[in-house]
This record gives structure tokens, sequence and C-alpha cells, in this order.
């Protein structure tokens, strides 16, 4: 990487005095980054899924930025798990890796949300609810859990007006986003079908997690140092984007295929990972390269290091329709009306003779720059019931020069979870 100019250089050192940021470097001789503590068996399954979901995703968001949050997904599926049974149990096992231990599991999922919603240090929340009723009877058993072990606002509906439904179920996500997530369900989601003469499939539960995330950087960058920076879509084509930069000691890594800094927001209890790949390559590249073991390895390795950083700005939403990438990780007789078995949820009748997912997304949202960062995310799952009609020596800093595709990981410290995470392919993608 060139030297930065001298005028800037020397503005960068100016800057090092009242910095107040963590980073790490594996140099012998350099002070241990940040030590959590070791992740419950829940809190590294929502990081397992996390890496197993985003190689699933559509082709097509490869080449665009993104934003996800597979953490949110993760505790709106636990509300569908626990209420299933036999194969449909098993297969969102599997693919969730859900302890098999489930009060083990709903424990450490009250813990995680407790942890993020109850954090001082920034606006921060996990939460649940659940639009309920249609013409399906549910068992009280799985309303008390969902309200009980789940923390989530339980609303009946009859979705006999599906445009009402909708729109109370979209104003309650924008109340709880800041209004940065909007138009997650629309009317036709939830309007009755009637695939044959004899079966009517009619909207009977729609399960919602929102999860929402704003904070300012330990240190903040100063805009005056945004410079417009060329950004390398690939080794051939680049293209001009307002790079943020700062010289400062951040937890920093690297390892034969990467490099990897961590920046903090205030009082570091969140902080925003960033996995750069020491040669310019395709995010699908990029993921068959990483997991939550080679991330938690990099982050076990980091030492507090003098970073020389440039990251973009950047504001990427992403709607992702789930059931497809869901599918290719085994899930497959949730979203079959025939086969799916949710019956510890609710009393067979002739009007509601089964249950299944019949549509799932998630849209979500994340805004960064010189301040900080907002990101937000809403998964919605909606089952329809199927029925009859009826350190001393300073090294030289490391150079960390965001400028070619990479990843990004929102992360909430004292749980050890993924809350957020995505790329950044282009400054106009």
């Amino acid at each position: 990487m060139p030297p930065l100019r001298p005028c800037f250089a020397k503005f960068c050192r100016a800057l090092r005095f009242p910095a107040v940021l963590l980073l790490t470097f594996f140099l012998l001789g350099t002070a241990p980054a940040y030590r959590p503590t070791p992740a419950t068996e829940t809190a590294q399954a929502i990081n397992a899924f996390t890496f197993d979901f985003l190689r699933q995703v559509p082709p097509e968001l490869f080449e665009k930025n993104t934003v996800l949050s597979p953490q949110s997904i993760f505790h709106n599926y636990a509300m569908s798990f626990v209420g299933s049974a036999g194969k449909t149990r098993e297969e969102l096992a599997q693919a969730f890796h859900f302890p098999p231990d489930e009060n083990l599991l709903l424990t450490q999922l009250t813990a995680i949300r407790a942890q993020v919603k109850n954090d001082p240090t920034a606006q921060s929340t996990l939460l649940n609810a659940v639009w309920i009723g249609g013409r399906t009877e549910f068992k009280q058993d799985y309303k008390n859990r969902l309200t009980g072990n789940f923390g989530a606002a339980l609303f009946d509906d009859t979705f006999g007006n599906p445009q009402r439904s909708s729109d109370v179920i979209n104003r309650w996500i924008h109340d709880h986003t800041a209004g940065r997530v909007n138009d997650v369900v629309s009317s036709d989601d939830l309007q009755s079908e009637r695939p044959t003469p004899n079966v009517v499939l009619h909207p009977a539960l729609v399960l919602v997690n929102v999860a929402y995330f704003k904070s300012e950087w330990a240190a903040r960058f100063s805009s005056e140092a945004t410079t417009p920076q060329p950004f390398h879509l690939s080794p051939a084509e680049s293209q001009p984007v307002p790079m943020m930069a700062q010289i400062h000691h951040f937890d920093y890594a690297e390892d034969t295929d990467f490099q990897y800094v961590e920046l903090p927001y205030k009082e570091g209890t969140f902080s925003l990972g960033v996995l750069l790949p020491r040669k310019n390559i395709s995010i699908p590249s990029l993921l068959k390269k990483i997991d939550a073991d080679r991330l938690a390895t990099l982050r076990e390795n980091a030492f507090t290091h003098e970073v020389d950083l440039l990251l973009p700005k950047f504001e990427m939403r992403t709607t992702l329709e789930l059931p497809e990438p869901l599918k290719a990780l085994g899930i497959a007789s949730a979203f079959d009306q025939e086969k799916a078995d949710f019956s510890p949820m609710f009393n067979r009748t002739y009007e509601a003779a089964n249950l299944f997912i019949r549509h799932s997304r998630q849209q979500a949202w994340i805004k960064t720059d010189e301040e900080g960062t907002e990101a937000a995310a809403a998964t919605t799952t909606t089952h329809f019931s199927i029925g009859c009609s009826s350190m001393d020596m300073q090294p030289p800093p490391a150079i960390f020069h965001a400028d070619h595709p990479f990843a990004v990981f929102l992360l909430h410290r004292p749980s050890q979870t993924i809350l957020f995470t995505g790329w950044y392919v282009s400054p106009e993608r």
C-alpha cells in the first residue's frame, strides 16, 4: 500500500493521543486484546448458522452490498421450533444448530435478548412479537411459551382484513426499529388461498423478530479526513468512494488469507469487525475461506496494535425471501402444507387440519459513517393453516486499507454473537 500523504499522516499522528480504541495483532510484545468469556452453546449455534446461511443466499446478492441479521432469523425460527415435532423438528434443529436441550436454548436466548436490550452503552434491542388467531385454535401452552420464554408481545388477529393486519404489523416493526425497517409484510401475504375447490389456506400465525442497534464509535473518525479514494471492485476495475481514515490502536489480527480489525463502539460492549481478504476475491470465495471457528480464532489471536485504517462510508438495505436459503440448509417439511408438523402449536379441527410456513422474509438496513453505526432488521414468518372450506516496543502501524471487497460483522461482545453481518463490494451497489 502507498504511504499516507505527509500532511494527512501528520494529522493522524495528532489524533493518536485522545483515541480510546482497542486493537489486536499477534506480534511478540504487543498487548493482548479484549478477552471475552467463552460463548455459550446457543451463541456458538447462532454464529455457526450465520455462516451456513450466508453461503446459501441468492447469487445476485454476492454482487451487491448486502446486510443481513441471521441472528434475527435464529430467534424468529426458534419460536417455530418449540412448536414443532417429528421430521420438521429434526430439520430445524440441524439447520439452526439448536442445542439438544431445549430448556438450555430458551434460557440462553433469553439471556442474549436481555443483554442486548438492557445494554446502557448503545440503543440496542432484540424483540419478538406474534400475531395469532385466524381460524386456528392455538394451544395455551404454546402461547405461554411465546410470552414467557420468548418475551413476545402477543396480539390476537382474525386476519379478516389483510390490509389492516399488515398495516398493524408493519407499524409495530417501524416503531421498534426507529423507522428504519418498513413494509416487511404485505397484504398479499395474509390473503386466504384456495388451491383446490375443497382446500382453503388461511393465515394463522405471524412471528416477528426485530433487531436494532445504534451507537457512536469509541473514537470517531474525523469528517475532515474523509476523502475520495479508489475502491477496487476487481483487480481490473476501480471506482472512487468516500473513504474514512484514522491511525489508532485497535484489535488487529491477520493470517494467511485475511486481515481482521475490530472497531469498538463507545464503552466497548459492541464492535464492528472488518474482514479484509489479502487478495481481491469474490464474496463467494471469501465465504469459502471463513467460518465461525476461523473468525473466533482471528479474534482470539488479536493484539492491541496501531493500525493505519481506511474504511468506506456505507449504507445498505437488503430484503430477502428466506424459504429457499433455508430449504438449501435442509429445512423442507416446514414449508410443505402436507408434511409440516407443528402439532404442538394447535388443536386440529376441520378448518385447521395442519399448519405450515407460507411466507418468511427479512429486511435489514445498516449505515456506517464517521460518528458510528445504526442498523436494523426485521424477520417475519407467517404460518398458514390448511383445512376444508368452511505493547513497550511499538511496531510500525499495520496497514489496513479496505479498498476492495470485504465483510463486516457487528458483534455483541458479552454474548459473543454476531448481530448483523454483510459485505461491501461497490460504492454504487
